[in-house]
């Protein structure tokens, strides 16, 4: 268990999303890593977004998202590491 616990934070240290809450544009920077898929969601579970998944810096125009929580969610080996924006 302590395994998990310890990729999960040490993940979550790596990717940053900026600013949050987002009005226009959302940043999303991975410092560390790469991920083999990033995803955007709503919180009813409807995929928004597909981005590349070979970068490490990505801007994703959430203007004509309605305000809300979203989750982002990146895939590496299988395992998944999901971070949280405010759309204002």
């Amino acid at each position: 268990m302590e395994v998990l616990k310890s990729f999960a934070r040490t993940t979550n240290d790596n990717i940053k999303l900026y600013p949050n809450s987002a009005n226009s544009m959302l940043n999303i920077e991975i410092l560390e890593g790469s991920y083999d898929e990033i995803t955007i969601f709503s919180t009813s579970g409807k995929l928004i977004y597909e981005g590349e998944s070979d970068v490490n810096k990505l801007s994703v125009d959430v203007s004509d998202l309605a305000s809300g929580m979203y989750f982002v969610r990146f895939v590496s080996n299988g395992k998944a590491v999901t971070k949280r924006f405010i759309k204002e």
